[in-house]
């Protein structure tokens, strides 16, 4: 996959991303500033990385195969942009902090070059408990910020 073709697939899937992320804030009546800037900050982003790869590709003049993608890099893009969208909507759900070990240790075994293995899943899903203890510290701990809780916390 040439870099092109990645930041063409990145801008789609950030762009998804963007959607899936004010469908629920619409329904926000306060402290919804900081979301909606931050999903105009990502869609904007998002159509820049688009019209630049799209005029670098025509620029270029590649062959017919620049759009081409290779399965398995468009699969794992794929998983991981529905994994994001439904990270979004299971939070209310199972709660923030074990979705967050789920959501993390699934992008960690979709990201990963090694072959997919048990030792791939348990690094996985260990750096997916640090993440969240990290986050758990920074944000639940130290600046006491509420997280929406769910069913184990």
């Amino acid at each position: 996959m040439t870099k092109t073709q990645a930041d063409l697939l990145l801008s789609v899937v950030i762009f998804i991303v963007a959607i899936a992320f004010w469908i629920p804030t619409r329904e926000l009546r306060q402290g919804s500033l900081f979301p909606t800037a931050v999903i105009a900050i990502m869609t904007l982003l998002a159509i820049v990385l688009f019209l630049k790869s799209i005029f670098i590709a025509v620029k270029k003049k590649r062959p017919k195969d620049t759009f081409a993608f290779q399965k398995e890099k468009a699969y794992s893009v794929a998983g991981i942009a529905v994994a994001g969208v439904l990270y979004v909507y299971i939070i209310p759900f199972v709660g923030y902090y074990t979705m967050t070990v789920i959501f993390t240790s699934l992008l960690f075994i979709l990201m990963s070059r090694t072959p997919f293995n048990w030792k791939t899943v348990g690094r996985s899903l260990l750096g997916g408990c640090f993440v969240t203890i990290f986050i758990y510290v920074a944000f639940g701990y130290m600046l006491n910020v509420r997280t929406p809780a769910g069913i184990l916390f």
